[in-house]
């Protein structure tokens, strides 16, 4: 049977170059060989500086779950060389790499949601081994377009962290639904019954 071949490009950036911007679609997923790289956040004009990467680190991996828009940016610090694997590519192979797949996606979670632990201000006063038990409580859960996650006036049944995907908060002021808000990747919501128990 013949297999298919994945073909990771090396890159060279140097210190100050532009590795993902936030806001670009996501096309690719990077390993750091060698340099080091800092991913920052833009938010209400300002930003923030969410990580500092060492060579072995992997980044931009949410190009394997989702294509919406980078949540965050990476730049060099230091001349780096990078690993690149493009979507286009892992698509490719995926049929002949299944277990491949299965593990790059249960990686991908993981580290999604240990991120949102470290920069989410709902788990900041939480210990790191804190953190680490409620990242191994949360469960991956696919939900169809138009479906209802939570339902106003109904117990909170937990928390919920947006790995792809969109979702929209409403509310009913009399018998009239208004909107109020569209949520994507990282955001949290299901904070104020949970912690309330309302």
């Amino acid at each position: 049977m013949k297999r298919q071949v994945i073909i990771l490009q090396v890159k060279t950036f140097q210190p100050g170059e532009v590795i993902i911007k936030q806001g670009d679609p996501c096309e690719s997923v990077y390993m750091l060989a060698n340099g080091e790289v800092e991913v920052t956040e833009e938010k209400d004009g300002e930003q923030n500086v969410l990580a500092h990467l060492s060579a072995g680190s992997v980044f931009g991996e949410m190009a394997l779950i989702s294509e919406a828009p980078r949540l965050a940016s990476a730049k060099a610090i230091k001349e780096s060389y990078v690993l690149v694997l493009s979507r286009e590519e892992l698509e490719t192979a995926a049929e002949d790499l299944d277990d491949l797949t299965w593990a790059m996606a249960k990686f991908v979670r993981m580290r999604f949601i240990h991120n949102l632990l470290l920069t989410s201000p709902v788990f900041k006063p939480f210990r790191p081994e804190e953190r680490k038990d409620i990242l191994e409580r949360f469960t991956s859960v696919g939900v169809p377009t138009d479906e209802i996650v939570i339902k106003e006036g109904t117990p909170g049944p937990g928390l919920y962290m947006i790995l792809g995907g969109e979702v929209e908060i409403t509310k009913f002021e009399g018998d009239t639904r208004v909107h109020l808000t569209r949520m994507t990747e990282g955001a949290v919501f299901g904070v104020i019954s949970l912690v309330n128990d309302t």
